[in-house]
This record gives C-alpha cells, structure tokens and sequence, in this order.
C-alpha cells in the first residue's frame, strides 16, 4: 500500500520533534560542569560535596557529602541549585578504630592500617561474651567502602565511636 505525501510529512514531523527532543535532553547532560568539590550552599542538600571520581568512573558529577555519607548527582550551572567550588579532598583513609578497653575486650589484633580493606579484630576472653553477637570470642570491624571513613561491623553495622560490649 502507498503512503501517501500527507502520511510522510507527518512521520517526518514526528520523527524531527522526536530527535529534537532527545538532542535537547542529550545536550543538557553536555552543559554539567562537575568539579572536585562543590559546595551547596543551602536547601536539604547543603554541605560540603566531594567528587567519587572521573566521569568515565561515575557517569558524572557524583558527589559524596562525607559528613552524612549521602550521595548525590549534581550538575554544575544547572541553575535550580546555588553552589559554589571549594578545594577539599575525600578522606583517604578510615578514621582511628575504638579502643578495645574502653568497650571490655582483652586486646585487638591490627596493623594500624586504615586505608579500605583493612581490618581490626577485637578480643573478649572468656567467661565474658560480647553482647548481643555470635557466641564468638572476636568481633571484626572492617575499613569498607559502604561506611567510609567509618568502620563497618558485623551485618553492616556502622561504627563511629563504639562497639558491642565485652562483658
């Protein structure tokens, strides 16, 4: 069956809207200026914003707020957002672990390591137990990327400043 030049026309109108609109929407994402830190200046995502790295690594302008450890995606000269660039750098190492003894445990076996991967284990010797855990006489804590810098316990739990007792 012929289509006719009306048809056409129309299908081509369509087609021309439709590639103008994913032009816009792809060019928009051409206009990010993604800087190594940004500081957003007010509403909910105030605070200080540091870049988790290249384009090529993150899809672009990916910023971590290392106070609350959020997340967001933040496209420079957006206009919607009042920001501006500052010159912090990401932590690149985990903060110091608890001190077993404040928390009961008999000793910790670490190499003083902080950097992502490392791993402090701590010791409760018999009769006592660390509570609410295992049965186990050790409790690991790990420097990971999920709490960064913080340390993580067991499910995932994030440790600031304490730990499960020892008692």
């Amino acid at each position: 069956k012929m289509w006719s030049t009306q048809h056409k026309n129309r299908l081509l109108l369509v087609g021309l809207v439709c590639m103008l609109c994913l032009v816009e929407r792809g060019w928009s994402q051409f206009g990010c200026t993604c800087y190594d830190c940004q500081t957003i200046l007010s509403g909910e995502y105030a605070g200080t914003w540091i870049s988790m790295g290249s384009e090529q690594e993150t899809g672009g302008c990916l910023y971590r707020n290392y106070d609350n450890g959020k997340m967001v995606r933040s496209c420079g000269g957006s206009g919607t957002i009042f920001y501006q660039q500052c010159f912090e750098t990401a932590p690149n190492e985990c903060v110091d672990p608890p001190n077993y003894a404040n928390f009961g445990y008999d000793s910790r076996t670490w190499d003083g390591t902080k950097l992502v991967g490392s791993s402090v284990t701590y010791t409760c010797n018999p009769p006592k137990t660390i509570a609410n855990y295992n049965g186990s006489a050790t409790y690991a804590i790990y420097c990971a990327a999920m709490h960064f810098p913080y340390w993580q316990g067991y499910q995932e739990a994030l440790i600031t400043t304490s730990l499960p007792l020892c008692e």
